[in-house]
């Protein structure tokens, strides 16, 4: 409403659920705007070892339904003057950070309970999967695709790795390495997850607490040393401008200035001799439509 940016770092927690990180305002898309917001990000969580940021244009499938749910977050205080709008964002991170904190409390266990639902219910689905050892963790696990296409992979239960790479990347076995874990009688899932999806892990990412505060009218004056005014409104892009002189002459026509080239001249209603682009092109369409009618005459 006010023409201004709501940027947000957004991240995922074990359970797969949106975590705001750190939200700021300003006024554009500039460089200068986000390197100011990314160098003010670092400071607030530090170096991250496996840190891996992705801007809400080259996302991928699971980024894309995180950037989706923040707007969907935010839809309704958009419209808020500014300081409203970020008294409400941290209104909203303490309700969630309290129901999460909440729900941490009552879970058991060393793994998130729907993510080992989640790892059970694909293991569970699977289908014609052979298991080809060649050591004690160490085999080939091998299948058909549902156009019956032939597949396999290398799976190591010891390192957590699978040649398909989704193993490594999300932290959670595969569907190849599922299919070698169930094959065990004593099978443990909960050992092949890492700790990022414990419930130790959850209950510390919500174990602060966002300060409560008083309403804004009772907040302390401060004097910020100068005078902050309204900020000056864009005009959009594509308009030209023109500047009108007027004429001492009574019954005159308007004069019309293009800023553009420069030029006066005279501006009537549906005229286009006001810009020199627009009366060369009409010059030429005028010899154009001379000289086809030309044509057409002799044909005739």
């Amino acid at each position: 409403m006010y023409s201004g940016k709501l940027a947000c770092a957004c991240a995922l927690d074990g359970r797969n659920w949106m975590y705001p990180v750190a939200w700021a305002i300003f006024d554009s898309d500039s460089n200068a705007n986000w390197t100011w917001f990314m160098e003010e990000l670092k400071k607030a969580i530090g170096h991250l070892p496996g840190l891996a940021i992705s801007t809400d244009e080259g996302m991928g499938f699971r980024d894309k339904n995180l950037a989706e749910s923040y707007d969907e977050w935010t839809m309704n205080i958009k419209d808020m003057p500014l300081v409203d709008i970020v008294d409400r964002l941290r209104q909203m991170t303490l309700e969630v950070w309290y129901k999460r904190r909440s729900h941490g409390s009552k879970l058991s266990g060393n793994i998130l309970p729907a993510v080992i639902q989640q790892l059970k219910a694909e293991a569970a689905s699977l289908r014609n999967i052979k298991v080809c050892r060649c050591g004690l963790q160490t085999g080939e696990v091998s299948g058909n695709s549902q156009d019956m296409r032939p597949w396999r992979h290398v799976v190591d239960l010891n390192e957590h790795t699978c040649s398909c790479g989704e193993w490594q990347l999300t932290w959670k076995p595969c569907l190849h390495a599922l299919a070698w874990i169930t094959t065990e009688a004593d099978a443990d899932i909960e050992s092949f997850v890492h700790d990022y999806y414990s419930v130790e892990r959850f209950r510390a990412a919500y174990s602060g607490m966002v300060p409560p505060m008083i309403d804004k009218s009772r907040w302390p004056q401060v004097d910020p040393g100068f005078k902050l005014l309204a900020p000056l409104s864009k005009q959009g892009a594509g308009k030209r401008k023109y500047t009108t002189k007027a004429n001492q002459e009574p019954g005159a026509s308007e004069q019309h200035q293009c800023e553009q080239y420069g030029e006066v001249e005279h501006c009537e209603k549906g005229c286009t001799l006001h810009c020199p682009k627009k009366r060369k092109r009409c010059q030429a369409e005028e010899s154009w439509k001379a000289e086809d009618g030309a044509s057409w005459d002799g044909a005739s």
